[in-house]
């Protein structure tokens, strides 16, 4: 399954790789939806990527990095949420 990260040019974080290569994701829709959630995170579609992250984790409930990029998201989300006019 990494090799379809590599054909869609998505770039895994160690963690992330370390992830697939302990437990591969037995659900092949929640793979797809993980997928999707890195190009919509890649996109700047942070609450489309959290939606698909959080599919994934529900298809999966064990898929640790589904979590951590969830998690991630919602955090690059919350910090744009601010501007010189909020802070």
């Amino acid at each position: 399954m990494l090799d379809v990260f590599a054909q869609m040019s998505v770039v895994l974080t160690a963690s992330e790789r370390a992830e697939f290569d302990r437990r591969r994701v037995p659900s092949l829709q929640a793979f797809l939806a993980y997928s999707r959630g890195l190009m919509a995170e890649d996109d700047g579609r942070l609450d489309d990527a959290i939606a698909l992250f959080e599919s994934a984790r529900s298809l999966d409930p064990g898929f640790g990095a589904a979590l951590q990029r969830s998690q991630s998201a919602a955090a690059a989300r919350s910090g744009s949420q601010f501007s010189s006019a909020t802070v």
